[in-house]
């Protein structure tokens, strides 16, 4: 921590009036805990009645008095000044719906509205100033040490709920039919490898476009028709209008690329919970889509959430409107996703997640769009030739757009885990990497785009020199990127004394990846493992080695692939059957792997079985969230019933068919909270850690009947159950630090990487446990150890 932060630390904690509150702050990170009794429903008083100023506050419209660009009148324009403030009709044509929840507190916002009920602060004192800040004087605020330090503080108690804040007058007009039902599924891009194509076509990563590049056609533009207003047609009163304007900024880029980023402004951010309590209010919310044009034909659309931005989805991938792509808000953080429900982020088990849903459809082209183009070398705005008159200070103010983050003195506040109550409003668009190379915002941790929802994607290097462009896959439509960085010492990790994760401020959906070198190693070690332990027979033309026969399920998932790349890997594997409910992805293709499309997984007619005969490792790491799931009943069949009946079927069919001398074994994907204790209380995800605890009951009962019998399959079947605590991708991260404390007994402190998890369960499945104490219950510690020392071991030949 910098010796700023440190002093800004200090003066924080010792805001407190209380010596109690500041000792647990700086010993135990549990700062305004007082605080946080007093927001619970019972301690706190029901917010006062507020007479909005309303419509009397707004006087003129200052999206269109604009005194500082009067000289930007259509007729004083140059034509070069003309065709740089041009908005090309695809970037229209193509512009993204947006679903917002139908229980969303905060509606969209119009900004000129809000700086009407703000007041500029500097550091911990309003600034006293003659002007009231609007849009076409906001950037004079920079003057202040650079602006930096400034921030747009609401004139109301944010928690009396002022009408302003929750800007109701803005939900956009209901349509006159159900629009839900023209969202039609994306299809998926057909191409293996749709960054390998990105590259080639000259789109995955460009820089700006220098002057010095430019010619009077771009070939972007060349018979593209360009607006010089919205339709006529429009009113106020068509279906998707809202008062509230979208903030529209087109840039022009190398190779004939424009970046066309769609900003939406709430006035404030709902945070969300965890475990009842909730983190991340602020004043001020700016979001944002982007999709990435190339000679005018629409290639990668890219959505805000959360800071997380390592991921984004091809345009064929996304739903659909028409030719329209459509994104979600989700309620209270209007975080921007690309499909409806639940969107677990940072922790497991939904601990803590957004929600989107179908509720108003806004469409951001109608009547109230303000957009703009900017020259990234010039650092130039200007406003477009839809709104010529449309102001341009407001973008580069350099403060946020809304509250510090509250002091500890303050009763509205509280930190725990380092994670604040209220955090500090964010800034403008202009500080949203509107000059990244790449389509994702935090490009420099490198880029996914996914060519699915649902089932592949594909990570890359932010190296732009390296090609080295790896498969990964989706855990599920609404998992999150997990990045997280342990910082432990390798005597800590040994003996699991403190296993300190770091979550990044980054986190989306499905894809993790396959990237760091320590995978290659895993997967070198057990090559060598493998061929030193395989039997050899000798034939007449050679050496063979004895094949083995592996089945998989839950291969399109995050763990699941990263299981099935060292499956390939492993020589002595010789055939892979994946059990899945549909074809595998290019990305998964391999000589050694046949897909079996079984639809129903608690039953095996003989055509399965068949397909199963002679297996030797059985992997079960299917999974899927509860809430997705229409009913507790059909989420205990995917959870309980299916892997329970594979195992059986493996325990009574496949393993006694086995020759003598071998046995196969079962490898079943828990989790560090799954609870055995069916009776016993817990404060949350209760059926989740149930329904885990059961199976590994289960089996472990399904070990013993099967010893106890007499027969062919007696000492031939076992059963392996890994409890990983947060699996994260295969790369390191910054992040802040996390920890959370849970009831008295459970502390979760502890990550594994899905290099050493998918190395583990491999590991187990083909070799067991008995040179290491027939141990069958693998928890997160030690398989911490195992995963790693089979990195070492590779590592040290």
């Amino acid at each position: 921590m910098s010796r700023a932060k440190t002093a800004e630390e200090a003066r924080w904690i010792a805001t407190s009036q209380s010596w109690l509150d500041r000792a647990a702050c700086r010993w135990m990170g549990i700062c305004g805990g007082t605080n946080w009794l007093g927001q619970t429903r019972w301690f706190q008083s029901p917010p006062a009645e507020r007479k909005w100023p309303g419509k009397d506050k707004q006087s003129p419209n200052h999206w269109i008095d604009n005194p500082d660009k009067k000289s930007q009148q259509p007729t004083n324009l140059t034509d070069e000044e003309r065709r740089l403030s041009e908005i090309p009709q695809y970037v229209l044509d193509y512009a993204p719906f947006v679903f917002l929840h139908p229980d969303e507190p905060y509606w969209p916002s119009d900004p000129a509205e809000h700086l009407l009920n703000t007041v500029p602060w500097f550091k911990d004192s309003a600034l006293q100033i003659s002007d009231q800040p609007i849009l076409s004087n906001l950037s004079a605020l920079n003057d202040y040490e650079g602006g930096e330090s400034v921030c747009l503080t609401s004139n109301d108690n944010i928690q009396d709920y002022p009408p302003w804040l929750q800007s109701k007058h803005n939900i956009p007009v209901p349509y006159d039919y159900p629009i839900a039902d023209q969202v039609q599924e994306g299809k998926g891009s057909k191409v293996e490898d749709i960054n390998k194509i990105a590259r080639e076509e000259g789109w995955f990563s460009v820089g700006p476009l220098r002057h010095s590049d430019r010619s009077e056609e771009s070939p972007a533009t060349t018979g593209a028709s360009r607006p010089s207003s919205l339709p006529n047609s429009q009113s106020t009163h068509d279906g998707g209008y809202s008062p509230a304007p979208a903030v529209l900024v087109v840039i022009e880029k190398e190779n004939d690329v424009r970046d066309a980023f769609w900003f939406y402004f709430n006035s404030f951010n709902l945070g969300n919970k965890v475990i009842g309590i909730r983190f991340g209010n602020h004043v001020g919310d700016w979001e944002h889509s982007m999709v990435r044009f190339h000679h005018g034909v629409p290639k990668a659309i890219f959505t805000s959430r959360h800071s997380f931005g390592s991921s984004a989805y091809s345009y064929d991938a996304v739903e659909k409107i028409g030719k329209r792509p459509v994104i979600y808000a989700a309620r209270g953080s209007h975080a921007m996703y690309v499909t409806a429900g639940i969107q677990s982020y940072k922790l497991p088990f939904n601990m803590l997640h957004d929600m989107t849903a179908r509720g108003p459809l806004w469409d951001p082209t109608i009547l109230s769009l303000k957009s703009y183009t900017y020259d990234l070398t010039a650092e130039t705005l200007r406003a477009s030739n839809l709104n010529p008159e449309a102001p341009t200070s407001w973008f580069y103010f350099r403060g946020r757009w809304g509250d510090k983050a509250y002091d500890l003195s303050d009763k509205r506040q509280y930190r725990f885990a380092g994670e604040y109550h209220y955090s500090t409003g964010p800034n403008g668009p202009k500080f949203k990497n509107l000059g990244r190379r790449y389509v994702c915002e935090n490009d420099k941790k490198g880029c996914a785009i996914l060519s699915t929802l649902v089932d592949s994607s594909l990570r890359v290097s932010k190296d732009d020199k390296s090609n080295d462009v790896r498969d990964n896959t989706a855990q599920g439509t609404h998992n999150q990127l997990r990045t997280v960085e342990r910082n432990a010492a390798e005597n800590e990790v040994k003996y699991c004394t403190h296993l300190h994760t770091r979550m990044p401020v980054q986190v989306n959906t499905m894809e993790n990846a396959i990237q760091s070198p320590t995978y290659d190693m895993v997967k070198d070690a057990l090559v060598d493992e493998a061929a030193a332990r395989t039997p050899v027979i000798r034939t007449g033309l050679g050496s063979t080695r004895l094949g083995m026969k592996a089945i998989l399920t839950g291969t399109t998932g995050f763990i699941g692939t990263g299981v099935l790349q060292i499956l390939i890997a492993d020589p002595a594997v010789t055939s892979i059957i994946v059990l899945s409910r549909r074809d595998l992805p290019m990305s998964h293709q391999h000589p050694k792997v046949r897909t079996i499309i079984h639809k129903d997984f608690t039953s095996y007619p003989p055509s399965v079985l068949e397909e199963l005969v002679s297996a030797e490792t059985v992997i079960w790491s299917m999974g899927i969230k509860l809430t997705q799931m229409g009913s507790l009943e059909e989420a205990r069949t995917v959870e309980v019933t299916s892997p329970l009946a594979l195992a059986r079927v493996v325990a009574e069919k496949i393993a006694p068919a086995l020759p003598e001398g071998k046995k196969t074994r079962f490898v079943y994907v828990s989790g560090v909270l799954g609870e055995r204790d069916q009776e016993k209380g817990l404060w949350f995800a209760t059926d989740a850690r149930r329904m885990k605890g059961e199976v590994e009951n289960e089996l472990e009962k399904l070990d013993v009947e099967i010893d106890a019998k007499e027969g062919s399959g007696k000492g031939r079947f076992e059963s392996y159950v890994v409890r990983p605590a947060m699996v994260t991708a295969d790369t390191k991260d910054e992040g802040l630090a996390m920890s959370l404390l849970i009831g008295s007994k459970l502390v979760y402190t502890s990550a594994i990487r899905r290099d050493e998890l998918a190395g583990v369960m491999v590991e187990l499945g083909t070799r067991g446990s008995e040179e290491r104490g027939g141990k069958r219950t693998w928890d997160n510690c030690d398989m911490v150890t195992l995963g790693r020392e089979i990195i070492e071991r590779k590592t040290a030949t």
